[in-house]
């Protein structure tokens, strides 16, 4: 498969499963990624969490995604039409761009990567699943910083739609998220500082400090593993919704807040 058809696939199979949760966000009447992220994770949780106690397979899964994402159109579709956030699309592109370079410096999938892809890797191709199918041992317990394997999901989601294996999506999964990573950047310095200008300094400084500094991609090369994803894309669309709440205090607002 060429480089370009994979990231084509990547991109729209993240896209289908990030989907549900930009539906849900405009439902809420909220614009932008941080709400999109968080209700997109909290549906998956509740997906997963109904496949494991059914021991269904990630179809169920998927199904379950499309029913929530079916349900939130009708009521999106009843909203008035939400303003955008101001700037977005420079910022994504420029994630495009950085995302883009990322693909040529992802390396080779080593140390941590390996223990996270054979997670995803049982995800995407078992049936009958529930949490003990993911361990490490035959007799194992669950692992204490992955009970839950949500991240995980998220991956064996995009390998499963994108009809790929699993390990082209750990290795290259950061290049799709990278504009996502940018733009939660920018909608928190935008929440905290209410301006374009130091929202675009914050953006700089996330990307000079995690990205360029360390050289070689530093940790935006591991986007698509669940240590790199919880610092540079959940903390900051927790923070950015976390400050939106505090502005425009809302029941929808909170709940986007409990969901990140």
């Amino acid at each position: 498969m060429s480089s370009v058809l994979l990231l084509v696939r990547l991109a729209l199979a993240t896209g289908v499963v990030l989907a549900p949760g930009v539906l849900v966000a405009r439902a809420l009447g909220l614009a932008g990624a941080a709400p999109a992220l968080a209700w997109a994770l909290a549906a998956l949780f509740g997906a997963l969490g109904l496949t494991f106690l059914v021991h269904g397979s990630l179809w169920l899964t998927i199904a379950l995604l499309a029913a929530v994402a079916a349900v939130a159109a009708r009521v999106a579709r009843r909203r008035e039409r939400l303003v955008a956030v101001p700037g977005w699309r420079a910022v994504a592109g420029v994630g495009a761009l950085l995302g883009l370079a990322l693909w040529h410096v992802a390396g080779s999938i080593g140390g941590d990567g390996l223990f996270h892809l054979a997670r995803v890797r049982k995800l995407e191709a078992f049936g009958d699943l529930h949490l003990s199918t993911l361990n490490e041992f035959a007799d194992g317990g669950l692992h204490p910083g992955y009970a839950f394997p949500l991240w995980h999901g998220f991956l064996a989601l995009v390998a499963k739609i994108a009809a790929v294996d699993p390990s082209d999506v750990v290795l290259h999964e950061a290049t799709v998220l990278t504009p996502l990573a940018l733009l939660l950047a920018y909608e928190m310095g935008l929440a905290l500082f209410r301006a374009t200008g130091p929202a675009v300094a914050v953006v700089a400084a996330q990307v000079t400090v995690s990205c360029l500094a360390p050289g070689n991609g530093g940790a935006y090369t591991a986007l698509g593993l669940p240590a790199t994803a919880s610092r540079q894309l959940l903390v900051p669309a927790a923070l950015a919704l976390a400050l939106a709440a505090v502005a425009t205090p809302s029941r929808t607002t909170y709940a986007s807040v409990g969901a990140a």
